[in-house]
Order: structure tokens, then sequence, then C-alpha cells
């Protein structure tokens, strides 16, 4: 949500797009309510800022922009994501009390 709202704000300041306190509501909606309807794919946050795009009048041609940020972002994040998977299900196994953790130590 916090990267869709930095997104919106740098291209409103790069396209000079007028902002007011109705576009600004519109923004907020539209990202809280957009977020929450993103599947958790790579790809998807580009349809979903498309549609923000022309609700908020910026040009098409900011997409082409965005795309190439949001492959750089995705793949970060995936690649975060594979590396912490497993440190997050020994936490929550731990949580659990479902590991063995004498058997952990002598690792």
């Amino acid at each position: 949500m916090l990267y869709l709202a930095v997104m919106v704000i740098f291209f409103a300041e790069k396209y000079q797009t007028p902002v007011n306190a109705g576009w600004l509501l519109t923004a907020m909606i539209l990202t809280a309510l957009l977020t929450y309807a993103c599947p958790p794919i790579p790809g998807s946050f580009l349809v979903i800022f498309g549609v923000m795009a022309k609700q908020l009048g910026f040009p098409e041609e900011c997409l082409m922009l965005l795309a190439s940020a949001d492959m750089i972002i995705d793949g970060l994040s995936s690649g975060l994501c594979c590396l912490l998977r497993d440190a997050e299900l020994v936490f929550e196994a731990g949580a659990y009390q479902e590991l063995d953790q004498d058997a952990l130590r002598k690792l």
C-alpha cells in the first residue's frame, strides 16, 4: 500500500497533475481498495496502477516506467520471501512448540 501511494505521489509530481482535496481522497480510497483486491502474483500491481492512472489522470506513458520499477521490486520481494521462508517456518513451529529444540541445537 505504501509503495502504491509513493508511486501515485511521484507521478502526480512528475506529470504536474493538479492535486486537490477530491483528488487526494480518490487516491486514498483507490489505494486502500485496490491493494486488498490485488492477487499475490507478479505483475498484478501493473493492473492496479493502470486503473489508478486512468482514474487520476496520468498519461499512459507512465506505465512503462512503472513496469520497470515493478519488475525490480517484485524480483527483490520474491527473492527475500524465498530467503526468509525457512526462518518463518522455524519461528512458527517454535511458537507452537512443535520443534525439538535439542535436535536443532546439535545441528
